[in-house]
């Protein structure tokens, strides 16, 4: 899942920073979830599938992504 957040974070256009800051969080703490460090809380996923405009399922690679 680590790598779709990245792909599809890239694939819209937004940095790390950018999405930090939609979730009200560290820098850091959002590159932890993209590299695997750290489990994504599901209320997390959620937001991030409302910014991208994607489903819960393509966040976690379960769902094909194509844009």
């Amino acid at each position: 899942m680590a790598n779709k957040l990245k792909e599809i974070r890239i694939d819209k256009g937004f940095t790390q920073t950018d999405i930090a800051k939609k979730l009200n969080m560290s820098p850091n703490g959002y590159c932890n979830y993209e590299n695997g460090v750290r489990d994504v809380p599901t209320k997390v996923l959620i937001k991030l599938a409302q910014i991208y405009n994607v489903t819960v399922g393509q966040l976690l690679g379960v769902e094909d992504y194509y844009d």
